[in-house]
């Protein structure tokens, strides 16, 4: 699926490094919300993702006046599988 859908992250697996990476990059997001003014978690929205051409994966979070996210190397992550 190479269509920029958006896709649901609990049918998404990542590596224990990758969740790591994600979670500080999360962090440092926070803060710098904070010092814009952004200080209500209930105004940023969840992480969403996609897929990009080359198979790795784009987290991203969509805000007011832009979006940020952090690209997973398509070795870093796959679907989880359905039961």
């Amino acid at each position: 699926m190479n269509d920029n859908s958006v896709i649901d992250l609990g049918d998404v697996l990542i590596s224990p490094a990758t969740h790591a990476a994600w979670l500080g990059f999360a962090e440092r997001v926070t803060q710098a919300l904070g010092a814009l003014g952004v200080t209500d978690p209930s105004q940023i929205p969840d992480e969403q993702g996609r897929i990009n051409s080359d198979g790795s994966l784009k987290i991203f979070v969509t805000l007011p006046n832009g979006e940020v996210s952090k690209t997973v190397p398509k070795e870093y992550w796959g679907y989880r599988q359905m039961q």
